[in-house]
């Protein structure tokens, strides 16, 4: 899965090989990348059969991949998982198997159900270039991006200004 460029291929084109993949080599292929890379693929909202992967996985294997994923996918793909999720969430964390417990209380297309934990923070003393920079970094590994924080120096919240049309 290397680009011709040299470049190591994005979370987003690893989703879009594992796609094409049947279940069973997919989730072959997940316990063969370095888990950093099979976990950013996971946590791809494109890559729609990450949950029938990750049940294909022993569920200690899949316990540490949800361990890497961002809590609201996460808690997602477990949901997704139906009776599976029960052993791979055994096998978190107190505090993790807690807080993906409670996300997956929520239903799916409930209000709740729906948001998202990611945000953009940055310093209020970016110049423009280099804010639409971290936003373009940011937006290709997250599902959307809808306000940034501004912060001062020390990390305390300025402003929020929207990127949603009014």
């Amino acid at each position: 899965m290397t680009r011709a460029s040299g470049e190591q291929p994005s979370p987003a084109d690893r989703a879009a090989a594992l796609q094409t993949l049947s279940s069973s080599a997919a989730a072959e292929a997940l316990l063969r990348m370095p888990i950093a890379d099979a976990a950013g693929a996971l946590d791809r909202p494109e890559f729609t059969n990450a949950a029938k992967m990750l049940a294909l996985l022993p569920s200690a294997q899949a316990g540490e991949l949800v361990t890497r994923m961002a809590d609201d996918r996460a808690a997602y793909v477990l949901a997704a998982m139906g009776a599976k999720s029960h052993d791979v969430l055994g096998q978190l964390p107190h505090n993790l198997r807690r807080c993906l417990a409670g996300l997956m209380s929520w239903p799916h297309d409930s209000a709740a159900g729906l948001m998202t934990a990611d945000y953009v923070a940055m310093p209020m003393h970016l110049t423009a270039a280099q804010a639409l920079e971290r936003v373009r970094t940011f937006a290709g590994m997250s599902d959307a991006v809808y306000s940034i924080l501004l912060t001062d120096d020390v990390d305390k919240l300025v402003a929020t200004l929207s990127l949603c049309g009014s």
